[in-house]
């Protein structure tokens, strides 16, 4: 994928978070349209999916990021984007099936420091 595609994502998670809603469907109706064309990560689409609070399909699309060896899923783990989905047995098996090392989990990052 080239780089706007990226930095859509990004922009569409920012619209949802602001509750900017209609923006951040604009945004993903673009990545939408842009897959067609070219390679774009479900990790991004994921995130704004997630942001607008449809969970499942958040889910499914972290999901096929993680068979598609989708380069960004190496973030999964520790993006604070995804925090919500921690206890959830999917995300779970997701961060098992990476193989994340113990260090680079959230469980290890709160352990290493103490946070006031």
């Amino acid at each position: 994928s080239d780089d706007s595609s990226y930095f859509l994502a990004w922009t569409g998670l920012a619209y949802a978070l602001e509750g900017k809603r209609s923006d951040a469907q604009k945004a993903l109706e673009q990545l939408e349209s842009d897959a067609k064309q070219q390679y774009v990560s479900p990790y991004g689409v994921a995130s704004i999916r997630l942001a607008l609070g449809e969970r499942d399909s958040a889910l499914g699309l972290l999901e096929k990021a993680c068979q598609e060896h989708a380069a960004d899923s190496i973030f999964l783990a520790t993006a604070q984007e995804f925090d919500s989905l921690h206890n959830e047995p999917r995300f779970r098996r997701m961060i098992s099936t990476i193989e994340f090392p113990r260090s680079a989990t959230p469980y290890a990052a709160t352990r290493r420091f103490k946070f006031q």
